[in-house]
């Protein structure tokens, strides 16, 4: 087993651990330090996965994990979002209780991220989607002492248990189907597979599930409320970092396991991006709105052509362009709670 490829995700965990045992010495008047330094940390980690150090292309744990072009592209994307947040978090760090522990959460999320931009099996693909949902449950009902954020909490639970129900289902319908989980072995039978409803079945339903995760069209009604609860660190982690890691797994479904069928189901994924220019479609909910645009929809006319995603352009640029924007998106929308007073305005 080549641990090697697993280097950055095994800093991102110690890095996590070490967040938590610092806040057993660091006072608490001094806890903006632990801030700093998990942001810095993650910088010096940013710096070696884009700075030509990163691992080599290659797989592990029996091809369940693969490094390429593509996961690399997304880990950078995924660590700088995660050392943006953790400055952003700074402002913080006196009006949340216990804000190591928030610190190391963000963190062990990244470290999700992570394995979903590796994820070639879908076994691996749900426990980093796991990994990353249940901390996300943790860091958007982080404000106990505020109704929002508890009910931010709880709507997110729910229904991401639905999603997660649907990817699970489906996962085992195409292990059903295709006598394995993993990526290369389906997409080198994918023609066959086409042909069973079994398998188109469970493919549908784990594309459910990846949109509920990723709040397309229409799986994004938990969005505006748990954008509206959670603590703007976390809204910034959620919209960037979070719907990128779906994006991506959705990606390798759609073009690295069945870039046959994609093409068929072409308006299958333009409804997932509303079918409509988003900047048109007038919203009653800034978080709503937040969402109409999103920047990691799926484009159909450009994108999810199977020609056109030899190069893979329109979707990474997409993502890379998309990702400062929805930072400075948030930040402003952390001002504008301060200015309110801190609380949950809820629009209805």
């Amino acid at each position: 087993m080549n641990y090697s490829l697993l280097t950055i995700e095994i800093l991102v965990t110690l890095l996590g651990l070490g967040v938590l045992l610092a806040d057993l010495w660091v006072p608490a008047s001094l806890r903006r330090l632990i801030g700093y330094g998990a942001a810095t940390m993650a910088g010096i980690i940013l710096t070696y996965a884009i700075g030509g150090a990163a691992p080599e292309d290659g797989t592990a744990f029996g091809g369940m994990f693969v490094v390429d072009a593509m996961s690399n592209l997304f880990k950078g994307l995924f660590l700088l979002a995660a050392v943006v947040v953790l400055l952003l978090s700074l402002d913080w760090s006196e009006k949340l209780v216990g804000y190591a522990e928030y610190c190391a959460l963000t963190l062990f999320a990244l470290v999700g991220m992570l394995f979903a931009a590796s994820a070639n099996d879908f076994i691996l693909m749900f426990v980093a989607l796991e990994l990353i949902t249940i901390t996300f449950y943790i860091l958007v009902s982080f404000q106990r002492n505020k109704a929002g954020s508890i009910e931010a909490g709880v709507k997110y639970l729910i229904l991401g248990a639905v999603a997660s129900g649907f990817m699970v289902f489906g996962a085992a319908l195409i292990f059903g189907a295709a006598n394995t989980t993993n990526f290369f072995l389906i997409a080198a039978k994918q023609m066959e597979l086409a042909k069973s409803p079994l398998f188109l079945t469970g493919l549908l339903l784990t594309v459910v599930g990846l949109g509920f995760k990723i709040a397309a069209f229409p799986f994004q009604m938990w969005a505006p409320d748990v954008y509206q609860g959670a603590p703007a660190p976390t809204v910034a982690f959620l919209a960037t970092g979070s719907k990128a890691a779906g994006f991506v797994l959705l990606l390798r479904i759609a073009f690295g396991v069945v870039p046959e069928l994609t093409a068929q189901w072409s308006k299958l994924f333009l409804g997932f991006g509303g079918g409509d220019d988003p900047l048109r479609q007038p919203v009653r909910h800034p978080a709503a709105q937040r969402e109409a645009h999103h920047g990691l929809q799926l484009d159909c006319q450009r994108g999810l052509s199977p020609a056109r995603h030899r190069g893979g352009e329109p979707e990474r640029f997409r993502c890379r362009d998309d990702l400062p924007r929805r930072l400075c998106l948030h930040r402003a929308d952390g001002l504008r709670r301060d200015q309110r007073g801190g609380g949950s305005h809820r629009q209805r």
